[in-house]
C-alpha cells in the first residue's frame, strides 16, 4: 500500500513543462521551521511522478529556520513538496495548494504527524489525517510481516483476512475524509489514489463473461476519480504512475481501442494550455513514436494530425511541430490498411532493361524487405529470410529484397559478394545510381534497415516490423481470420 508519506529517493535537477512565464502580484512565501536542524542544509522539491525535482537548496538559520520566496518568473506549482535534510536523511511531506499565499510548515521530522502547518487548511487536513491514520498503518504493517512469516494455511488466510478488514476501515474513513472536505486539494489527492469499485456482476452465470464486464466497467470508470481540470495533481507522486497504468495495462493494444481511449482522456482536460495537456499529449506522442508494436504508428499519426497538425499544442516549439507533422506525413502512406507505393528496381546487373516493379510481382502475399549489406541486423536476418523463403513460397509468398546501397565505397560489390557468399535463393534488387522514378527510397522514408512489410495480392500492407522468423506464424494466423471471417 502506497502512501504519499513514502520517500525513496530525490533527484536534484530543474523541471518544467514549457509553462508561460508569468509574473505574480505578491510573491508567495514558504516559511520553514526547523528547530532541531539549526544550520543545517536542506533542499525544498516538489513531486512529479517517480521523480523530485529541486526548488531551493539552503542552510536554514542559527534559529532552525528559512523563507523561501516564490521567485516572479517562476511561480510555485501546487502539488505535493517534500523537505529533505540531507545531513540527516530525513524528509517531511507537505501539500502547496497555491491558495494559500503565506505558508508556514513548523517540521517534526521524526513524527511527521505533530509536525503543523500555519495558514494553511489543507496542511492541517494533511497532517491530520496522517495523525489519524497512524494505528492502521502500524497495524497493517504487522499483519503484513506476520502474513509474509506465517507457515500455517489456516492461519495465513485469517491474517489475510484481517489485512482486509484494516483496508476497509482505511477506506471507508478516506471516503468519509473525502465527503466532509469535497472542494479541498488533498481530497482530490486522496480521491485520485482510490481504486474503482467494480460491480461484482453475480447476476451473470458464466465466469468469463463475468470478468469480461467486471474489465469493462473498470476500463470505462477508470479517470472517474481524477480532475483533469487541476493541475496540481500532476505534481504528485500518484498521477503519472495511474496514466501509464492504462495504457500499459488496461487498455486494449489494438490502435482503434487505443485512439478511442487517448481521444477520451484528452477530451477531459478543459485547457489546452495547462500543465496537464502539456504533459498528458507530448507523453503519449513518445510513447507511440517509439512504440515497436505492429500498427501502432497509427496511433502517432492519429495524435499529430488531430492535435498538433490542427494547432491544440501551440505551447510546443514551432519547428518540432513542424518536423513532427513532416514525419506523420511520412509515415501515414505507410500505415498497415493502406496500399504499399509503387516503384522500380534493377537486378543484380544493374541494367535498366532489366527492371521490376513491386506490383509486377504477381503472388498471393509479397514480402519487401530494405536492407543494406553493411548493416549489421541485415547480415543476421537476410539469411535468415532465405532460410525460410521455401517455407513462405508454400504459403504464397514472395520475397522482394531490395537494397539501399549506393554507388559509393565498393557497396555495390559488396552487395554482390553478400548474395553470392550467402547463396541467396530470391532475386535481389536495387538502384544504387537512382535511375528509377519514383524512388522507393522517397517514398518509404527508409531510416533504419532491416526494413519489412508484407502485402496482400492487392498490394495493401497486412503487416510490418516483423522479424524473419515471425512470417511464417503471421502468415499461418492470417490466413486463419480469413477463413473465420472476421
Amino acid at each position: 500500500m502506497r502512501t504519499i508519506c513514502l520517500i525513496l529517493s530525490i533527484v536534484v535537477c530543474n523541471f518544467s513543462l514549457n509553462a508561460q512565464k508569468k509574473t505574480t502580484s505578491q510573491n508567495k512565501t514558504i516559511k520553514i521551521i526547523a528547530k532541531e536542524y539549526a544550520q543545517e542544509p536542506c533542499i525544498i522539491a516538489n513531486y512529479f511522478g517517480d521523480s523530485r525535482y529541486k526548488i531551493d537548496s539552503f542552510n536554514l538559520d542559527a534559529k532552525g529556520e528559512y523563507i523561501y520566496k516564490e521567485k516572479s518568473d517562476k511561480p510555485l506549482k501546487g502539488g505535493v513538496y517534500m523537505l529533505y535534510f540531507p545531513s540527516k536523511q530525513k524528509t517531511l511531506d507537505f501539500l502547496y495548494s497555491n491558495d494559500e499565499p503565506n505558508l508556514e510548515i513548523q517540521v517534526n521530522v521524526e513524527n511527521p504527524q505533530i509536525s503543523k502547518a500555519i495558514n494553511s487548511k489543507e496542511n492541517d487536513l494533511f497532517f491530520g489525517e496522517i495523525k489519524s491514520l497512524e494505528p492502521i498503518y502500524k497495524r497493517l504493517n504487522e499483519l503484513s510481516t506476520q502474513y509474509k512469516n506465517e507457515t500455517d494455511s489456516l492461519k495465513k488466510n485469517n491474517t489475510l483476512e484481517s489485512i482486509r478488514v484494516e483496508e476497509k476501515k482505511m477506506l471507508d474513513k478516506r471516503k468519509e475524509f473525502i465527503s466532509k472536505n469535497p472542494n479541498t486539494f488533498y481530497a482530490k489527492l486522496i480521491k485520485m489514489m482510490m481504486e474503482i469499485d467494480v460491480p461484482n456482476y453475480f447476476e451473470i452465470l458464466e465466469e468469463q463473461k463475468r470478468n469480461e464486464q467486471k474489465y469493462y466497467y473498470f476500463k470505462d470508470h477508470y479517470w472517474d476519480n481524477i480532475d483533469f481540470s487541476d493541475d496540481r495533481l500532476l505534481f504528485t507522486p500518484i498521477f503519472e504512475s495511474k496514466f501509464n497504468n492504462f495504457f500499459e495495462n488496461v487498455s486494449v493494444k489494438h490502435p482503434d481501442s487505443l485512439i478511442r481511449e487517448i481521444d477520451r482522456v484528452l477530451g477531459k482536460i478543459p485547457n489546452y494550455n495547462s500543465d496537464m495537456f502539456k504533459y498528458c499529449l507530448p507523453t503519449l506522442l513518445n510513447k507511440f513514436a517509439n512504440s515497436k508494436i505492429m500498427g501502432q504508428d497509427a496511433i502517432y499519426v492519429h495524435i499529430v494530425n488531430k492535435y498538433y497538425k490542427t494547432g491544440l499544442a501551440k505551447w510546443s516549439d514551432s519547428a518540432n511541430i513542424k518536423k513532427i507533422i513532416e514525419d506523420a506525413s511520412d509515415l501515414e502512406p505507410l500505415l498497415i490498411g493502406k496500399y504499399a507505393p509503387n516503384f522500380e528496381v534493377l537486378d543484380t546487373t544493374l541494367d535498366v532493361k532489366n527492371k521490376s516493379s513491386l506490383y509486377g510481382v504477381k503472388s498471393k502475399y509479397k514480402i519487401l524487405v530494405f536492407w543494406n549489406p553493411e548493416c549489421g541486423h541485415c547480415k543476421k536476418e537476410i539469411p535468415v529470410l532465405d532460410s525460410l523463403y521455401p517455407e513462405l513460397k508454400k504459403r504464397g509468398a514472395e520475397v522482394f529484397p531490395v537494397s539501399t546501397i549506393v554507388k559509393k565505397d565498393n557497396q555495390i560489390d559488396l552487395w554482390k559478394k553478400f548474395i553470392r557468399d550467402n547463396k541467396l535463393k530470391f532475386k535481389n534488387y536495387a538502384d544504387p545510381e537512382f535511375k528509377m522514378n519514383p524512388l522507393f527510397v522517397l517514398l518509404y522514408h527508409i531510416k533504419s534497415t532491416p526494413e519489412y512489410y508484407i502485402l496482400d495480392e492487392k498490394n495493401k500492407i497486412i503487416a510490418k516490423k516483423l522479424s524473419p522468423d515471425q512470417m511464417v506464424d503471421f502468415l499461418d494466423n492470417f490466413e486463419k481470420f480469413l477463413l473465420s471471417g472476421k
